[in-house]
């Protein structure tokens, strides 16, 4: 955390897995609601202020959380995108993806 201060909050025991975390804005609100957070994205994230693993979320492990939460992308179902017409474009990676949390 590279001496950033984070807001107190409660800890309640639990992990968080975040994967697809981005920048952290999701993963801020589970570390406020108590959780320990660790986040994982296939892109860097060089300002992400909890555990962070550059790593494919579709191999990291799953293993030790008590909760796993993943904000796969999802153009390809965004309205703006279809309004665009470009829905071809992009990949449905959330059907797919569906079975790894399952």
């Amino acid at each position: 955390m590279s001496g950033r201060v984070l807001p107190l909050r409660r800890p309640n025991g639990l992990r968080v897995l975040d994967l697809c975390c981005g920048a952290g804005g999701l993963s801020m609100g589970y570390y406020l609601a108590g959780f320990e957070v660790t986040g994982v994205d296939i892109r860097p994230q060089p300002n992400y202020p909890f555990t962070f693993h550059q790593a494919n979320a579709l191999t990291f492990p799953l293993d030790g959380f008590d909760l796993v939460h993943a904000s796969w992308p999802c153009q390809y179902f965004a309205r703006v995108t279809r309004w665009r017409g470009t829905q071809a474009d992009h990949e449905d990676l959330i059907t797919p993806r569906r079975a790894r949390l399952e």
